[in-house]
């Protein structure tokens, strides 16, 4: 008898240390602890044929400061715009920009597209990971062409 007591008494007594634990735990998992993306800051990527040299990203619009480097004058006529692991885009983050940006060869131009960071499922002052899709208008050759850009963590001012 005393050992089953013993047993019992010891079973206990982790038992509830480990439930405590676990109050803990899913209370700092509630409070969004574990979310990497809380303590990862800003990161912009960067397309193949441009440079991104600033940024800002607001609950209304994503602005994108772009250098050139294709060499060749170009028009921005579409951005498309996708948190990433999406699939597609979003009919509410793909524009059609209403006024499409000329970009010389080696220069720089803002390029600003209409967004709702509701539609991502973010709101100020989360980071957020998107992937962003630059159509153009080779204005030498007249071809049109598409550039995605890796993944940008961004903040939402």
């Amino acid at each position: 008898m005393r050992k089953g007591q013993t047993a019992l008494e010891y079973l206990i007594t982790y038992g509830w240390a480990i439930l405590v634990i676990l109050v803990v735990l899913a209370v700092l998992w509630y409070y969004g602890i574990f979310n990497p993306s809380r303590w990862a800051g800003e990161q912009v990527g960067s397309f193949t044929a441009f440079n991104v040299m600033d940024h800002k990203f607001t609950s209304t619009e994503l602005q994108l400061r772009l250098a050139n480097k294709l060499g060749q004058n170009i028009r921005i006529t579409a951005v498309g715009v996708k948190k990433s692991g999406d699939t597609a885009y979003n009919l509410n983050t793909s524009t059609t920009l209403a006024s499409p940006v000329d970009l010389n060869a080696n220069s720089e131009a803002t390029v600003t597209v209409p967004l709702n960071t509701s539609s991502l499922g973010a709101s100020t002052g989360d980071i957020v990971s998107l992937d962003v899709s630059i159509i153009y208008d080779n204005l030498q050759s007249g071809l049109t062409g598409k550039i995605d850009t890796t993944t940008m963590n961004l903040k939402v001012a």
